[in-house]
């Protein structure tokens, strides 16, 4: 069902791989620029008019992002992550530049369009973006580092999620969205420049994809016919979904209604970076945990997660509320590394790109329609049921994958054992 526990590297061999370290040092910063920025447009969103238009705001990203995550899966594979990421992150960095000049600079109703117009064009960077950073890896490791680089990336990027937010909250209340903005963009300026001295270090070359294996498709199909991957990657939509809205619409909309300031958001949101960070941590450890085991424990964590969002609807204060917040994110934290350390093992390496692509597309693809329906539920109850509500129904769902793949998985290690 994937690599044998015995050949995994530790995070330890991982992280002896110079070019991986020269990589994860651009993951985390892009992750850090990228928390700053998501914590400036959940505020400018935030005092929009009404919360419909809050969650359109939120979610504007969202359409050109899942468009274009296939054709970028697509594009990693067949020209080579590392060539596709000295693309998008020039463009990334000028459209944050952009975002902040006219979030800055104009008012009244122009001032939301504009934002809305330049979120829709960093979605759509995104799809290209996303799914060469998710494969970079496996043109710079063997499969069995692969697993273990996933835990090391997701601590780091953790780390940098959890300070981007507290950074981004503090930047917000003292110097505004511009300076929030432009510190951000001075974090995407040093990966360009690690990106450009890595693309001139020795390595693996990256072999283009055969032509009878070029189908934007194939990925897709893939992951429908795995009788585990069409779960796991399910569930972690379904939790990055719901921990997105928490995050981008039910904390500052809260935070909007019970009158706390923007610091008390940045709080909330650095909390969950916080618990993130933690929950990752504790998989380090987890190298020889049995193929089966991590995928439990994943599913689990999602859960979990989920039901912290319920406890958001029912808090009422501002430590209650980051308190759930943490719980969201410590809970979280083994979803992505064990789920996601399974799929990069399993996956034939002629179609990581376009798989992580499927990953990128159920995962941060769709993490803003979850502001969007936050939005539109909002419109018509309080917030805190809300959030009551779209816990309830993603604990749920979590709830229903889990069994299916502990089932799935039980089946798998039996025919192993017969074999």
């Amino acid at each position: 069902m994937s690599t044998p526990l015995q050949t995994r590297w530790t995070a330890g061999e991982v992280l002896g791989v110079g070019r991986f370290r020269a990589f994860l040092t651009v993951y985390v910063l892009d992750v850090a620029a990228d928390a700053m920025w998501l914590v400036t447009v959940g505020w400018v969103a935030a005092g929009a008019p009404n919360s419909i238009y809050t969650g359109v705001v939120l979610a504007a990203g969202s359409i050109p992002h899942v468009f274009f995550l296939f054709r970028g899966g697509l594009r990693a594979d067949r020209i080579g992550s590392g060539a596709l990421l000295r693309r998008t992150m020039p463009v990334r960095l000028a459209l944050l530049l952009l975002w902040a000049a006219i979030a800055t600079s104009t008012v009244g109703t122009w001032r939301l369009l504009a934002v809305l117009a330049v979120t829709f064009a960093i979605g759509a960077v995104a799809g290209y973006h996303d799914p060469a950073m998710l494969k970079y890896p496996t043109e710079l490791l063997p499969r069995e580092g692969r697993a273990s680089a996933l835990k090391v990336e997701r601590l780091s990027t953790r780390f940098a999620q959890a300070a981007g937010a507290f950074a981004g909250g503090w930047l917000l209340g003292t110097g505004g969205v511009s300076a929030a903005s432009l510190v951000g963009a001075g974090l995407l300026v040093t990966t360009v420049v690690i990106l450009a001295r890595l693309a001139r270090q020795p390595g693996k070359t990256t072999v283009a994809t055969a032509a009878e294996d070029s189908s934007i498709g194939q990925g897709l199909g893939y992951v429908r016919r795995h009788r585990i991957l069409r779960w796991t990657i399910t569930s972690q939509g379904i939790v990055n979904l719901i921990s997105a809205a928490a995050i981008m619409a039910i904390l500052p909309l809260k935070a909007r209604h019970a009158g706390w300031d923007a610091s008390a958001y940045g709080g909330s949101f650095g909390a969950y970076g916080i618990g993130i960070t933690l929950g990752t941590a504790g998989t380090l450890r987890l190298t020889r945990l049995s193929t089966r085991a991590g995928l439990l424990i994943g599913l689990g964590g999602a859960v979990i997660s989920s039901g912290a969002v319920v406890a958001i609807g029912f808090a009422n204060t501002q430590m209650l509320t980051s308190i759930s917040a943490l719980i969201m994110g410590l809970s979280i934290g083994p979803v992505g590394p064990m789920l996601g350390g399974f799929t990069r093992e399993e996956v034939p390496d002629t179609l990581i790109g376009r798989v992580m692509s499927v990953v990128s597309a159920v995962t941060g693809g769709i993490e803003p329609i979850g502001a969007l329906i936050v939005g539109g539920v909002a419109a018509i109850v309080t917030i805190d049921q809300t959030a009551q509500i779209l816990g309830g129904l993603s604990t749920a769902a979590c709830a229903a994958c889990l069994v299916a793949v502990w089932r799935n998985s039980r089946e798998a290690v039996a025919q192993e054992t017969s074999d």
